[in-house]
């Protein structure tokens, strides 16, 4: 019997239910066909149809699963069984099966070549996968080999943290804004030739300017309009003791008498030679040096002695502190007194034996002097 031009092989979807499925080529022997399900050879089947130029059919014990994809396939084996006798008989049957079985092969090893890794032609230098993966593919050794995508990933991912490593460093030397806020766009490059950046002291946005009008920066910052606020200042006043001036004349801000009361603040101006300690107005720093309160000793109050307006914390000991300074201020003695600003004062007694003191005077602008005796 001729072979005819045929595809060695056919497909089928499972569905549950069906057991026989046709195959359309010609077999020799049952063994001649390949029943696979999903990939895996399997059994459990008969074959008719054998010797049969037309093809058979294929007939399961157990339908295969729905969705699984069943292949009939001619699969020879490469080998010749058939062995001609010296004055044998030549008989046409044995002939036509042996030249049959090895077409059958040559139509097989054309379907395996389809398969194959070619060239469009002769006179191409690349090889055409059609659109198809590859894989299994080794990790390549010289710099000539295909990578596979586990290599390239490996390579991608070292490349990545390389350079998430790099903009870690970098990013801490660039200027940057916190998520969220941006900068205005800048002007086209040619306007900005030779001039630098200068950063708006109300906007913070970037200005180009001429070098002519740059000045120092610490300028910009103090003639801002909060500019007060980058100048430093001495936490307390026990703080204050134990800041020694640079020069003469040197000023510092007191942020507070005694640390998180907002009370008792203020200018002081360094002087070079001996000073009294009085509590709050003359902070001595050693026998060379002293802090002396920048104001008019009329506008002093309790508060610079430590007093606070809390109506709990007792403020006798900043008045008595008050009262001895007073004390010393002979050209300012009968205007300034003990005074108290606007506040719930808690004052325990005191006893001032026989002597006159005249602590309080009258009251003005929100201020309370008053004479006790």
């Amino acid at each position: 019997m001729s072979v005819p031009s045929q595809t060695p092989y056919n497909t089928h979807q499972g569905n549950g239910v069906t057991t026989v499925f046709a195959f359309q080529f010609y077999i020799l022997a049952a063994g001649g066909l390949q029943v696979s399900v999903d990939g895996e050879v399997t059994s459990g089947y008969t074959v008719s149809g054998v010797g049969n130029a037309a093809g058979g059919q294929v007939t399961f014990l157990t339908p295969p699963a729905s969705g699984t994809t069943v292949l009939l396939l001619r699969a020879m084996s490469l080998y010749r069984d058939t062995n001609y006798q010296d004055n044998g008989d030549l008989l046409a049957q044995t002939i036509n099966l042996d030249f049959d079985r090895i077409w059958m092969a040559l139509q097989g090893q054309s379907l395996y070549n389809s398969l194959a890794l070619c060239r469009p032609w002769f006179n191409y230098n690349y090889y055409d996968v059609q659109n198809y993966s590859i894989k299994n593919l080794a990790t390549p050794t010289n710099g000539t080999d295909a990578a596979n995508k586990n290599y390239v990933d490996l390579l991608v991912a070292r490349e990545a943290a390389a350079r998430e490593e790099a903009i870690g460093v970098d990013i801490t030397r660039a200027l940057r804004l916190a998520p969220g806020l941006q900068f205005n766009q800048l002007p086209a490059p040619a306007s900005l030739r030779g001039r630098l950046l200068y950063f708006d002291d109300q906007t913070g946005q970037p200005n180009p300017i001429v070098p002519a009008n740059i000045v120092n920066p610490d300028v910009l910052d103090l003639q801002s309009f909060d500019g007060e606020k980058y100048i430093g200042q001495c936490s307390n006043y026990a703080t204050l003791s134990g800041i020694t001036p640079a020069c003469e004349g040197q000023r510092i801000t007191l942020r507070e008498y005694a640390s998180g009361t907002g009370y008792g603040g203020g200018k002081f101006v360094a002087r070079n030679f001996t000073g009294t300690e009085d509590g709050g107005i003359t902070c001595v720093v050693n026998t060379d040096w002293h802090w002396e309160r920048i104001g008019e000793p009329s506008t002093f109050d309790v508060t610079m002695f430590g007093a606070i307006p809390d109506g709990e914390t007792d403020c006798i000991e900043a008045i008595k502190l008050m009262e001895a300074w007073s004390r010393t201020q002979t050209d300012n003695r009968a205007k300034t007194g003990v005074q108290f600003p606007s506040g719930n004062f808690a004052v325990s007694s005191w006893d001032s034996g026989g002597t006159y003191k005249r602590l309080f005077s009258p009251c003005w602008r929100g201020q309370s002097r008053i004479w006790l005796q």
